[in-house]
């Protein structure tokens, strides 16, 4: 298990899933339906949708309104 950097705080949902993260800045909270998957992520201000391949491997990050903010 990796250990988070000084300034950096992760809360696990279960042994599986990541509840929220802080990145030394803010806060951010990863959002579920179905599965180990997460659909999207917010920090209270900005929400972001993840689409993934059908392996759950990430391909893009998203606003809430369809602009691709990143390809991964």
């Amino acid at each position: 298990m990796r250990r988070a950097p000084l300034g950096e705080s992760i809360v696990g949902l279960d042994p599986l899933r990541l509840s929220e993260s802080h990145d030394g800045r803010e806060w951010w909270r990863l959002a579920y339906l179905k599965g180990r998957t997460p659909v999207g992520v917010t920090n209270g201000d900005d929400s972001y949708l993840m689409y993934f391949d059908h392996l759950g491997t990430p391909l893009v990050l998203a606003t809430t309104d369809g602009h691709i903010v990143q390809t991964i």
